[in-house]
């Protein structure tokens, strides 16, 4: 929704407000809150404190999505798509390492399972046959 608001030419604060609005809940308050600190005149990352410790982590997301665009006057769009496909990124790295950790976790269980099966099935036989002939 930002980047439809910014790519329809409002200004930062006035996306931050509207989409904030539009959302509604912890993260439309955090995103209301800085939309009015930055038309008070703060500094971005005043602005960002200014929302208080129960911001999301999105709301992280998109304030340093759009910390170069304000700062230094560069495409808000292109900000937020780099801060969208860092954390899609970093979300898919996560996802990975705990699918890995998950598989050893799962493996030694599934090992004792089926080692009894193995041995009834063929090594007891196997034996049983050496010894009778």
């Amino acid at each position: 929704m930002l980047a439809v608001a910014l790519r329809g030419g409002a200004s930062i604060p006035y996306a931050l407000e509207s989409v904030g609005a539009a959302v509604g809940g912890v993260q439309g308050k955090v995103l209301c809150s800085v939309s009015a600190a930055l038309c008070r005149g703060c500094a971005w990352q005043d602005a960002w404190r200014s929302a208080g410790e129960g911001r999301l982590p999105v709301c992280d997301l998109i304030g340093g999505g759009l910390r170069d665009a304000w700062e230094h006057g560069s495409s808000p769009v292109q900000g937020l798509e780099l801060a969208i496909r860092r954390a899609d990124r970093e979300a898919d790295h996560a996802i990975r390492e705990g699918a890995a950790a998950l598989s050893v976790r799962i493996l030694l269980p599934m090992g004792l399972c089926f080692l009894p099966a193995f041995v009834a099935v063929g090594v007891v036989p196997t034996a049983m046959s050496l010894m009778m002939g």
